[in-house]
């Protein structure tokens, strides 16, 4: 999932539709670790690209994306002529599966019987956070 394909993907729809601003739901968006069996490019070779440390990276993008979809320059445009974000984007897996006997890594946690999400301080190369952050009373939530 990248700017450019957010793009396309709003161009084509609008082309569909003729509407540039249709609904637009995106699915199976995610990032695995360890390698997935499935991948089968050259970036296999690039260590990096499949850790735990790129993992957390894209998802921590991921959760902070507001779902604009900036125009090429950068800029995010609501105006007609600008790109209509999603209305919603679905992270790929909760959990590690493997399909066919093919394992694939997408989940935040590693099998059913995990509780624990899989991205550790120490997986992720990240010092443990040593404050808990507490919610907000009620009183100060606005409803």
């Amino acid at each position: 999932l990248n700017i450019l394909s957010m793009q396309q993907s709003r161009n084509a729809m609008t082309r569909l539709t003729g509407d540039p601003k249709a609904p637009m739901w995106v699915g199976e968006v995610g990032w695995s670790a360890p390698k997935a069996d499935t991948l089968h490019t050259a970036v296999q070779k690039c260590a990096g690209f499949s850790s735990y440390k790129m993992y957390h990276d894209y998802y921590k993008n991921f959760i902070a994306w507001d779902l604009t979809i900036p125009e090429s320059n950068g800029e995010v445009q609501e105006s007609s002529n600008g790109y209509a974000g999603p209305e919603i984007v679905f992270w790929f897996s909760m959990r590690d599966s493997a399909n066919f006997g093919i394992k694939e890594y997408f989940g935040l946690i590693e099998t059913c019987d995990d509780s624990a999400c899989k991205l550790t301080p120490a997986r992720v190369g990240v010092a443990p956070r040593t404050e808990l952050r507490q919610p907000p009373a009620l009183a100060e939530v606005a409803i």
